[in-house]
């Protein structure tokens, strides 16, 4: 079909070893539940639900979303039936806006999903997959509850962009990879329970930017700026390297019993650049510039070696009666090669 305006009945069946092709069309699916035993191919269309309701889909193929909308829905499901091959686990999206889901702009369980091109606005969760091996690449997110959503997934994300959301990025018991994200929300990325990376980011305005929680997460070459808590790791490792923690309201980097290395980073304009509560990390060959206190230390034994303290107000504070105890103190920093501001 194509070029035409279709009004969909309640049920549309596409049979084993047919296929459905609806390009360059306008579709008003209703309440209509599609069967898909074949195969659909949606290209240059748009899908409106106008009494919302999902358009559910079960299925033994996943369908194929080119350059198409779908507008004001309840949810588009994609939830992978047993017994299919692995060359139909793929689901397969390049250049789809959802305007408007009262559930889930996007969902897929067990799915290798193949995404980009992706815009979704005033969903409650924008894009939810589960157990399943992600390959996503430029999504945009707006206004949503939560923008992305990811249960049990190994994979990637590239250049996703979350505006307006009250919480941007979930991540739990996954292995993830997140690289270009630009966020500007009311919660950054929350990873629990997860291993992977976050690289080449920029993330402001937050309550917090990224919270880990019984994590492994690796951040590289990201900027957390003018947020409350920049990054916070709870029971954690962290490994960060060449980031910019600038102008957030509490804390640049706060560390609760977690591990990790602290490495070449700049903190600058902080209330407190780096705080440690219970944890030793290893903290190098990095700057503190202008916070209220570079580095505070409670009840935990850091090594400090090769950094640069200018302009705080504090450069090490230390607070607790185990930090103001003798240098010997299990509390106290181990602190080698750094000036003194």
């Amino acid at each position: 079909m194509e070029n035409t305006t279709l009004i969909l009945g309640d049920n549309i069946t596409v049979p084993n070893g047919r296929k459905l092709s609806i390009r360059s069309s306008e579709v008003f699916a209703g309440r209509t539940q599609f069967r898909i035993f074949g195969s659909l191919e949606i290209e240059n269309s748009h899908v409106h639900s106008a009494l919302t309701e999902a358009p559910g889909i079960p299925h033994r193929y996943f369908p194929y979303f080119w350059n198409s909308q779908m507008s004001w829905i309840n949810s588009s499901i994609f939830d992978n039936p047993e017994e299919i091959d692995s060359y139909n686990r793929n689901l397969r999206i390049d250049g789809l806006v959802i305007n408007g889901a009262q559930m889930y702009g996007l969902m897929s369980q067990s799915s290798d999903a193949d995404m980009k091109n992706i815009h979704i606005r005033w969903a409650n969760t924008g894009l939810y997959l589960s157990q399943g091996w992600p390959n996503i690449k430029n999504i945009t997110v707006e206004n949503c509850t939560t923008g992305i959503q990811l249960v049990g997934d190994r994979g990637g994300i590239e250049d996703i962009r979350a505006t307006g959301c009250t919480n941007a990025l979930s991540i739990q018991s996954s292995e993830i990879w997140v690289a270009g994200a630009d966020v500007d929300a009311n919660s950054g990325l929350y990873f629990y329970k997860s291993r992977g990376a976050v690289d080449n980011s920029t993330i402001s305005g937050t309550n917090y930017g990224i919270n880990i929680r019984n994590s492994e997460i690796s951040l590289r070459n990201s900027r957390i700026s003018s947020s409350a808590k920049g990054v916070i790791s709870i029971s954690s490792t962290i490994h960060a390297s060449e980031n910019t923690f600038l102008n957030n309201s509490d804390t640049g980097l706060y560390m609760s019993e977690s591990g990790g290395r602290i490495t070449g980073n700049r903190f600058e304009g902080n209330e407190i650049g780096l705080a440690l509560y219970q944890s030793n990390p290893y903290v190098n060959n990095n700057s503190f510039l202008d916070n209220k206190a570079g580095i505070r230390i409670q009840s935990s034994y850091p090594t400090v070696d090769n950094c640069t303290f200018y302009r705080n107000e504090r450069g090490i504070q230390t607070t607790g009666a185990a930090n103001k105890a003798a240098p010997h103190c299990r509390s106290c920093p181990k602190v080698l090669d750094f000036l003194h501001g």
